[in-house]
This record gives structure tokens, sequence and C-alpha cells, in this order.
């Protein structure tokens, strides 16, 4: 009668029917529980007006359903019987242990409520028949019930692993598709530079020998950022730093500019080489069109739970409808999206000169 609770031990700690395995010793509190469970609900059916003699009766349910449900778990270690295994012949064999364990187990329960109440049973044969019965009954009920839990629970599981290996599968390409447009910033910017260079030097070789110096550092910066998916905001500020020294040799007076940065930020990491782009759109559509040039200011400020980076210039500015051409802003707006999904923010105003608010969350 306590047979259904000998095959709910397969629940774990966390309550979670697991999918394969053999029953253990750490199981045997469930097989308590449900013991005890079992047995009350069976004593409400026997009930007696006289409470002592309904309490033996208790006791006596309480020693058969005890005796099966712990027959058949034993056997079920000793022969190392699965938990749940789909196959006719496994169902076979199965019912076979749970006949076996309602006789064996109704033996056991038979001799202990002989020596404790005196039970005497008038009808062997219909004794064994009945526990036996109930055994293999109440047995396959809730086998099948766990065969079927236990099907969902592989198929759920499945999913889940074919959803972690397609999660993967895409964030190996997200960081390939990164690494591509990190590998594309440099060329595109060492290129504008080196032709820079290479103007300076027939009309000013001391200034182009600076313009180099400078360089040598920010190929420093770039192949450290490339052994990095993120670098530190306070490190990509000088870095922009060095990058604007080195126009600023090649325009002089017509550039000038201005650098702020919070503290706030000092550990807030973003993509490596991800404002170049911006700023060098700013000089070279902006400023650079200008006889007498112009200012660049870049500001770095914690709002809230974010991290705001404005980068204004007061060059000629530009149609919004050229914004989406040539690799600098699509480059870095491909990079948000792969980085930042859809929680950044990028904002560009075209009125007067450009003025571009990045906003970047600073929790993950």
């Amino acid at each position: 009668m306590g047979i259904q609770q000998s095959l709910l031990i397969i629940m774990n700690e966390k309550g979670k029917i697991e999918n394969s395995g053999s029953w253990g010793w750490s199981d045997i509190k469930y097989v308590s529980i449900g013991i005890i469970v079992i047995t009350i609900i069976i004593s409400l059916f026997d009930f007696h007006p006289n409470l002592y003699f309904w309490f033996i009766e208790i006791l006596r349910n309480l020693v058969i359903s005890a005796s099966i449900s712990f027959t058949i778990f034993f056997l079920s270690i000793i022969l190392r019987v699965n938990k749940v295994i789909l196959k006719w012949s496994y169902f076979l064999l199965t019912t076979i242990l749970f006949a076996f364990g309602g006789f064996l187990g109704g033996l056991i329960a038979w001799g202990i409520n002989d020596l404790l109440f005196g039970f005497n049973i008038t009808h062997p044969v219909f004794y064994f028949i009945i526990t036996s019965a109930l055994a293999i009954i109440f047995g396959l009920i809730v086998y099948g019930y766990i065969s079927i839990q236990d099907k969902f629970k592989k198929t759920a599981a499945k999913l889940a692993e074919k959803e972690i290996v397609e999660q993967k599968l895409i964030n190996l390409k997200t960081k390939a598709e990164l690494e591509a447009l990190r590998a594309k910033v440099n060329p595109h910017f060492f290129f504008n530079t080196l032709n820079s260079i290479a103007s300076l030097i027939p009309e000013n070789p001391e200034k182009a020998e600076e313009m180099v110096e400078r360089l040598s550092h920010l190929f420093r910066y770039t192949l450290d950022t490339s052994y990095h998916e993120l670098v530190k905001l306070s490190e990509e500020m000088e870095f922009i730093n060095e990058y604007l020294e080195i126009e600023k040799v090649r325009l002089v007076e017509r550039l000038n500019y201005k650098l702020e940065f919070d503290d706030k930020l000092v550990d807030f990491s973003i993509p490596g080489m991800l404002l170049q782009p911006l700023v060098e759109n700013s000089i070279k559509h902006g400023i650079s069109h200008l006889k007498r040039g112009g200012e660049i200011s870049i500001s770095c400020k914690k709002e809230d739970e974010n991290c705001v980076i404005q980068i204004v210039d007061s060059g000629v500015g530009f149609d919004k409808s050229t914004i989406t051409e040539g690799f600098g802003l699509n480059g870095v707006k491909e990079r948000l999206n792969l980085h930042y999904k859809s929680r950044y923010d990028l904002k560009i105003d075209t009125v007067k000169g450009v003025k571009i608010i990045l906003t970047l969350p600073m929790m993950n």
C-alpha cells in the first residue's frame, strides 16, 4: 500500500526528477515521508470509534506500507535497478519486481505485526495476493506517471542543451565579428595617419618625426587592445589625446580640443578603439573644411547608472543622409550593436557642427 511512495524516491533534494541512475541511500527520507502519508490515507478508511483499536490499525497499516516499500526499495538497490527506462522488457521485469516485493514485504509485515499485535491471517493466500496486487497496481501507476514525466524532462533538457549550444555559436560569431571590425579599424586609421606624415616630410620633417613617435605610441595601444575585448575608458581617452596631438601637428592652430573625464568612470570599460572613428569624423568632415579650423570637445560623465560620452565639434556639420556612408560611423554602430545589443543610445545632432551623445550602460 506504500508502493507508490517507494517509486517517488527518484525525486532529488531540489524536487527535480532525475533522468537516469539507480536509487540510492539518500532517497530513504522520501520513502519514509511517503510511507507516513500513505498510512494516514489508508487508515482514514479504517476509522474505528474506539480510538485504541484505530491506533492499532494505524500501526498495522504503517508496518505493511513500510515493509512493502522498503523491500522494493532495497531490492532496487541490490539489483541496481534504474529509476526510469522506457523499454517493454524492463517494464515487465519491474512488474515482476513489484509483485515479488509485495509478496516479500507482506510476509515481513505479517511477521512483525504478529509479533507486536498478535496479527492473525485466516486466508494467507488471499493476503499475499492482495499485497502483491496492490504493489503492482500502485507501482505501475506511479511508474507510468514517472516515465511520462521523465520523457518530458528529457525533451526539455535536450531543448535547453540545444539553446545553450546555439547561444555559444552566436557568442562565437559575435566575437569573430567584433574581432573583424576591430581589425578593420586599425588599418583605416593608420592609413590616414601615414598619409599625413608623408605630406609633412618635405615641408616639416621635424613635425613628421614627432608624428612618427606619437604614432608608435598608438601602435602599442592598438596592439594591446587586440588582446582584450574591453579597455578602460581612461586608457581610451589617453589614446584619443595622442591621436588629437597627431592631428594638431598636421592642422596646427586650426585644431583645438578639450577633454573632460569624470573620475567616477576610472574603472569603467568600453570596446577598444570605439571613440577614435567618431573623433576622426569630426576632424575629417567638420574642422578640416574650415579655413580657421575649429574645436573638438570630448566629455565623459557618469549619469545615474550610465556613462554619457559627448563629442562636439564646431565644424561645418554634414547632411544626415551621409551619416551611414563610410566605415567610421557604420563600424561604431556595428560594434555597439554586437557588444551592447539594444542597451545603448547614440544620438547625432548636425545643426551646428556635429554633436554626438553616446550613452552606455555601466551595469551588465
